[in-house]
């Protein structure tokens, strides 16, 4: 499947990223500047200003059957602008938010925001939590790197490189911090784990070393 674009005004988004990450570059290797150029032709074309805008995937569901209809004034007062699908391909993971890149599998995984109620809650993403998810990311990664412990398993981990959120004011004003309503509208890029693949090497979810099937055998990593 695609993933829908839209572009959000910065007066109520943020952008934010780990070290030696900027928005402007970060952007265009995801999106590849065709496409990048494209959508800043669609708000160029309503006389907006590409400058003012962060742009934000979003799930094709998401869009068509939540943030379409409950952030309509938010569309008509162009705080968002629907700019259309992407390029690249992408194939949905266990936790059904999070998409694996088919067309580019060295670049980011993408993890959406969807407003369903999944494994007894809703699988939102908080525009605020989003804002500190990098750093605490690098935070991590130092702390694993440095301990000589860790280091000698081969651990290291797969971090959340940048992330971005917009928050709707009105409905801040009217609901608490844990409201599915500030939770609509927001997303991160994670690294892949394709590029630090070693000879032999194949991707196996911890979920999948764990299961069988009905024989009772175990599965076997692609």
């Amino acid at each position: 499947m695609k993933l829908v674009w839209l572009a959000a005004h910065r007066s109520r988004a943020a952008f934010t990223a780990g070290a030696g990450i900027a928005y402007e570059p970060f952007i265009r290797e995801e999106l590849g500047e065709e496409t990048v150029e494209g959508f800043h032709a669609v708000l160029r074309e309503r006389g907006l200003d590409p400058d003012d805008y962060f742009l934000i995937p979003v799930h094709p569901w998401q869009w068509w059957n939540k943030l379409s209809v409950t952030f309509a004034a938010e569309v008509a007062r162009g705080h968002l602008v629907w700019l259309g699908e992407g390029d690249d391909e992408y194939l949905a993971q266990q936790s059904i938010r999070t998409f694996f890149n088919a067309s580019h599998p060295e670049k980011h995984y993408v993890k959406t925001a969807l407003s369903v109620l999944n494994m007894g809650f809703m699988r939102g993403l908080s525009a605020a939590y989003m804002e500190a998810t990098p750093a605490i990311n690098d935070w991590l990664a130092r702390l694993i790197d440095g301990d000589p412990v860790l280091r000698a398993t081969g651990l290291s981990i797969i971090r959340e490189r940048a992330a971005v959120g917009y928050r709707h004011l009105e409905y801040e004003r009217a609901t608490d911090r844990y409201s599915p309503y500030r939770k609509m509208l927001a997303a991160l890029w994670r690294e892949s784990p394709v590029p630090s693949l070693k000879d032999g090497e194949s991707l196996a979810t911890m979920a999948s070393l764990v299961h069988v099937d009905h024989e009772g055998s175990p599965s076997r990593p692609r």
